[in-house]
């Protein structure tokens, strides 16, 4: 598996793709419509290009021979005056999970917080996803914050 930092035109690229990862994602994790995602989607494939355009986002993609399967955006946030990396999303195709590829993707992760003097990595996870809550808290991941709502 090859992994590599992704510009605009890479994300253009592979654009169906990554649409195709997040719809997948949002529908599962949010309990949207195959249009609302969609639609959810196409904005944050938008909004993801602007911000590789202007360099305040990061993308790094995990492929198989030429074949685009998973992928990690990346952003630094400040958190009570630390500098923190924000995973905004890892995404792993159906057929490649259970591989390892999203630990993978974090330790890339961890390199670029590291060779950035960023000592704290935070994400979101849904708590439906079990499979990935697990996975965070056997690489190091502790809960810090808890989002919680009630429904009216």
């Amino acid at each position: 598996m090859k992994k590599e930092i992704l510009d605009s035109r890479d994300l253009l690229e592979h654009k169906s793709t990554i649409l195709a990862f997040l719809v997948e994602s949002y529908k599962v994790n949010f309990n949207l419509s195959q249009e609302q995602c969609t639609s959810v989607c196409i904005e944050k494939i938008n909004l993801l290009n602007t911000f590789l355009k202007q360099n305040s986002a990061t993308l790094i993609g995990a492929f198989d021979n030429e074949e685009l399967i998973g992928f990690v955006w990346l952003y630094k946030h400040t958190n009570y005056e630390e500098l923190r990396l924000h995973i905004n999303q890892i995404i792993v195709s159906k057929k490649h999970r259970g591989k390892g590829v999203a630990k993978q993707l974090i330790k890339e992760a961890e390199r670029f917080a590291i060779n950035n003097e960023i000592k704290t990595i935070d994400l979101n996870v849904s708590e439906i996803n079990v499979e990935a809550i697990k996975m965070y808290d056997n690489i190091g991941f502790s809960t810090e914050r808890r989002l919680m709502k009630k429904v009216l």
